[in-house]
């Protein structure tokens, strides 16, 4: 089996890397496996110049890989930014990746999963990236496969093959078309009614986010995520340090064998219950009808 890369995010999280890195190493795959590390550079602080230095001081000295590469930026770019650019240069290089944040754990079986799903489905139309990690909605009962399909890109422990990636769109150039029609609204929103601010907010420079851009690629292109049912990523908390708020929850991992079935195919009800997992409040909903004219009762 061909081993994708690890490719590894981080800024100036010391102790959360390390816990990060800890866990990969752990992984009997690390061994044979490529880790490629990004640190954005430090902003124009004293206290910041000091952690960025410690991370990168720490990366240097990792083992525990059959190779090790480390990409430092002399200036800071954020996450979006860097995850963007370093992915696309990873994949001048290879055809498949797993990428990382450093604020992750992962189980000793997450890139054997990883790479095994990389490999089973790389010719499947139907599945444009791959993930560890399982949002804590509620699966159907009748559902007893081991892995589902939602049409929402991961931003966790997650990876992708060159070609699905080397065809977004970070522009989102038919926003303006997109965002006058209501059946494509409705239709990028069956992944959750979140995703529709957090787009219109990307847009309008509110946040930086490449997720919901990775996001409206899966659905412009009629595409899905592929997640275990028992995730084999966590997270390691927020403690304020990161740049982006989250919805999602980190929760139990599961060290356990995973079958992944040759023909995998969307599930009607896991779908909907992720749409019920990610709908805002009321509260919420009638705030993002003032700021960005949507209605609350059109996407329930």
């Amino acid at each position: 089996m061909e081993l994708a890369p690890v490719v590894l995010f981080c800024y100036n999280r010391l102790s959360l890397l390390q816990q990060t890195v800890a866990c990969l190493q752990q992984n009997p795959l690390a061994a044979d496996s490529t880790l490629i590390v990004f640190v954005d550079g430090p902003k124009n602080t004293p206290d910041d110049l000091q952690k960025v230095q410690a991370v990168r001081d720490f990366v240097k000295q990792i083992t525990g890989f059959k190779n090790l590469i480390i990409h430092e930026s002399i200036t800071n770019s954020g996450l979006a930014k860097s995850v963007i650019a370093g992915v696309s240069q990873v994949f001048e290089s290879y055809d498949r990746a797993i990428i990382m944040e450093d604020d992750l754990l992962c189980t000793s079986d997450f890139l054997l999963f990883m790479n095994q799903s990389l490999a089973r489905y790389a010719d499947d139309p139907l599945i444009c990236s791959v993930t560890g990690y399982i949002y804590p909605f509620q699966i159907p009962n009748a559902y007893t496969k081991d892995v589902l399909l939602i049409p929402r890109g991961s931003s966790w422990g997650w990876g992708t093959w060159k070609d699905r990636w080397q065809k977004t769109d970070w522009e989102v150039q038919d926003f303006a078309s997109f965002l006058a029609s209501p059946d494509q609204k409705r239709e990028f929103t069956k992944a959750g009614p979140d995703l529709l601010p957090m787009l219109i907010k990307q847009r309008h420079g509110m946040i930086q986010s490449w997720a919901v851009r990775w996001t409206y690629h899966h659905y412009k292109t009629g595409t899905y995520c592929l997640h275990p049912t028992k995730s084999k990523i966590t997270h390691l908390g927020y403690d304020g340090s990161g740049t982006n708020e989250h919805s999602l929850k980190g929760g139990e991992m599961h060290e356990t064998p995973v079958v992944l079935p040759d023909i995998l195919l969307p599930d009607d009800a896991v779908i909907r219950n992720v749409y019920h997992y990610f709908s805002p409040s009321l509260y919420r909903r009638v705030i993002n009808w003032h700021r960005y004219n949507i209605n609350p009762f059109t996407l329930v």
